[in-house]
This record gives C-alpha cells, sequence and structure tokens, in this order.
C-alpha cells in the first residue's frame, strides 16, 4: 500500500512537471525524474518491451502512463531495497 501511495505521488510530480521535462530535443528525451534520477524515453521503450506479448499490439503512446509508473515504482522498489540492504540479509 505504501508503495502505490509512494509511487502514485511520484507519478503525479512527473506528470505535472511534464512538459518541462520533456524539453530535452535529443532522440532520448528526459521525460521523468524520481528522486534526482533521470527517466528517459529508452526506459520507456525497454519497459514496452519488457510487456507480455498480449500487450505489444497497442502503441508505446497508448501506455506511456502506464509504463512511466511501472519504471517509476521500479526505481522506487530499488532504492528502498538498496536501503534496507536485502541484498546482504541472507534471509531474503
Amino acid at each position: 500500500m505504501l508503495k502505490q501511495m509512494t509511487g502514485a505521488a511520484a507519478l503525479a510530480v512527473l506528470l505535472a512537471a511534464g512538459g518541462a521535462l520533456a524539453q530535452d530535443s535529443g532522440e532520448n528525451p528526459v521525460v521523468g525524474r524520481v528522486n534526482g534520477q533521470e527517466i528517459k524515453q529508452s526506459d520507456i521503450l525497454a519497459a514496452y518491451e519488457d510487456l507480455p506479448q498480449e500487450y505489444k499490439f497497442l502503441p508505446v503512446a497508448q501506455l506511456h502512463e502506464l509504463l512511466l509508473e511501472q519504471v517509476v515504482d521500479d526505481i522506487l522498489i530499488e532504492e528502498r531495497t538498496t536501503q534496507l540492504d536485502y541484498a546482504n540479509d541472507p534471509e531474503v
């Protein structure tokens, strides 16, 4: 539940700032930031490639917000597990 609320809050911030973040005129623009970490268009495309085949009939643009939310959640989970030092916990 906390993860969902944190992810939703981060997504709200990202979407509110979306126009300013997408100003990069390169081929791989920044589309969001989480705790200072940039999320680029290539991250969205990588998340799309990881989808099960049955979802790939939909264009990336149609799934963009959902994919962005997934990337945000992945970053937040990775940060939290690093904080809790799960990598060195023999019970995990």
